[in-house]
């Protein structure tokens, strides 16, 4: 009967996806065509916590041109790593979501904060962003975190026209990841662009009518994709991690700005946070299963 009931539910959530993405091409149509009721910013409020483990012994291989991602290893030779072709597409996905910037941050010294400064900027002067592999909403929505999140590593020292492009490029990936949003973006993915806008919203000045409608549909969201018993619909453990690093400091966000978290969230993570314990070993790592893959203790 169980298994009947779940079937239900991804059926439901199913059509109840299709009506919003019809809806949403239609709203992201109007938005291209009508570039006035953009939200403009001009000042980072706040930064957020980026929970995942960093390693400061990791910046000096970066700043040396070894790029060590999705278990790969490239040696950039000095060049761009953005020019160097991608071992492997979870590589290069790595790479344009930014995520390595926590190793730069960890680090603390001049030279790893002018490293990241100086990669990030030839990524936004360049428009690497334009890369295939980086247009994909859920690598645009890591890139976004990553950047609100060290936002300190990369404007400590910077002069003020850095802080221009930075600011105006953090939230036009906001504004794209919108866009991105009213195409067929599902599952876990939508889960992140809608977080990701979410702490776009509240990072940003000027936001806030952004932030009352995403907060919304984010909230929508994880009442269909996490399930009573604190599971992710794909059932893969995995994802539940990824989702509780998000959420834990998107909650800890809205408290910082003195915002009220939505209940949806608080109650997702209350009903994750047991469900994520069933399934870890007594060293840590989570049972493999569902597209689990290996991960290490956290």
């Amino acid at each position: 009967m169980s298994g009947w009931s779940e079937r239900g539910g991804l059926a439901r959530a199913a059509i109840g996806r299709a009506a919003r993405r019809t809806r949403g091409q239609i709203a992201g149509a109007k938005r291209a065509l009508w570039p006035f009721g953009r939200l403009r910013s001009s000042r980072l409020l706040f930064a957020p916590h980026d929970l995942r483990t960093a390693d400061p012994t990791t910046a000096s291989d970066i700043y040396a041109g070894y790029f060590a991602l999705a278990g790969r290893t490239v040696n950039c030779h000095g060049e761009s790593p953005f020019l160097v072709t991608p071992p492997s597409e979870a590589w290069a996905e790595a790479l344009h979501s930014f995520v390595w910037l926590r190793h730069l941050r960890a680090a603390d010294t001049a030279i790893a904060r002018a490293n990241a400064r100086a990669l990030v900027d030839e990524f936004i002067a360049r428009q690497h962003d334009r890369d295939e592999i980086a247009r994909r909403p859920a690598v645009i929505a890591r890139r976004l975190m990553s950047f609100l999140s060290h936002s300190p590593l990369l404007l400590e020292g910077a002069d003020h026209a850095f802080y221009e492009r930075f600011i105006r490029h953090v939230a036009q990936t906001a504004e794209r990841l919108q866009l991105a949003l009213a195409g067929a973006v599902e599952g876990a993915a939508r889960l992140q662009c809608l977080i990701a806008i979410c702490f776009a919203a509240i990072c940003l000045d000027g936001q806030e009518r952004r932030l009352r409608r995403y907060e919304i549909a984010l909230s929508d969201e994880l009442e269909q994709q996490i399930l009573p018993d604190g599971g992710h619909l794909s059932r893969n453990p995995r994802l539940i991690i990824d989702l509780l690093l998000d959420l834990l400091p998107l909650r800890e966000t809205f408290t910082a700005r003195g915002l009220e978290a939505p209940r949806a969230i608080i109650m997702a993570i209350d009903r994750m946070m047991p469900h994520l314990k069933l399934f870890r070993h007594g060293d840590g790592a989570l049972a493999l299963f569902n597209g689990m893959g290996a991960t290490p203790p956290t």
